[in-house]
């Protein structure tokens, strides 16, 4: 059954035949966000109610979902637990406050932490902001994410299959091997697709990965100075190096 995001009034429950309306109404959405909310605050009702001005049974209706805060309410628990309102009222699962980092999300579809991760480099060191700007602006970065994402599958389905193997086997069934390979014979049909992972593979998008890292490693610009200059550094000692040993061997030629 889904749930709706807030609870619903006696007249609502009705109109949606719902007879046990209170415990309904604990498993909406608001409520149980707000006592998520709460507990990974590491407080208590009387904490909260004492720090957005209410009392600690007006908060204990809103977790039960017998009542829903107003707006002003909704502001200060925001506020309190650090988050957006927007994520308070189930409408995002970004929890971030910050506008940046909430439109960031929405258009890219990536994870707060992601955005966060980003900022917080960018905030440090300037080597650190340009490091970031070479992995970002290079070519080779979509090959990375790419090889990581095989990986990440690979990996995935090992461990799938295994742990599959290991669960259904029992007393005078196949051994391991063949249980794995049955599991994920079985795995396969259920996603439509063929598994042919192993731990070989994994270990085969490993190598591919690290490969194209290595790529974009010397795909960036400080790197190509370096090859660059190191190749004319050594190609200048290896003239003196040959020049130092011409030099003697004329001069012994013409006493000779």
């Amino acid at each position: 059954m889904s749930y709706p995001v807030f609870p619903f009034s006696e007249k609502e429950a009705a109109a949606e035949g719902i007879m046990q309306r209170a415990e309904f109404n604990k498993a909406a959405q608001f409520p149980k966000r707000l006592v998520g909310l709460r507990k990974e605050s590491g407080k208590t009702q009387f904490d909260v109610a004492h720090e957005i001005g209410v009392t600690k049974s007006t908060i204990g209706l809103y977790e039960t979902g017998d009542t829903v805060p107003d707006v002003k309410v909704i502001s200060r628990l925001a506020d309190l637990y650090d988050v957006s309102t927007e994520y308070l009222l189930c409408r995002t699962e970004t929890r971030s406050p910050d506008i940046w980092i909430q439109a960031i999300c929405e258009h890219l579809g990536v994870d707060e932490a992601a955005v966060k991760n980003v900022a917080l480099i960018s905030s440090q060191r300037e080597s650190w902001k340009d490091a970031l700007n070479e992995i970002l602006g290079s070519d080779y970065l979509m090959g990375v994410v790419d090889c990581f994402a095989d990986v990440l599958e690979a990996a995935s389905e090992v461990a799938e299959t295994r742990e599959f193997a290991i669960e259904e086997r029992g007393d005078g069934t196949p051994s391991l091997p063949e249980a794995e390979q049955a599991a994920k014979d079985m795995l396969g049909r259920q996603k439509g697709v063929e598994l042919v992972s192993g731990a070989r593979y994994v270990d085969l998008a490993r190598h591919d990965l690290e490969s194209v890292f290595r790529k974009l490693i010397e795909d960036t610009s400080a790197v190509k100075s370096y090859n660059a200059a190191n190749r004319a550094y050594w190609g200048e000692a290896k003239r003196e190096m040959l020049a130092t040993e011409e030099g003697p061997k004329s001069g012994n030629h013409k006493k000779a």
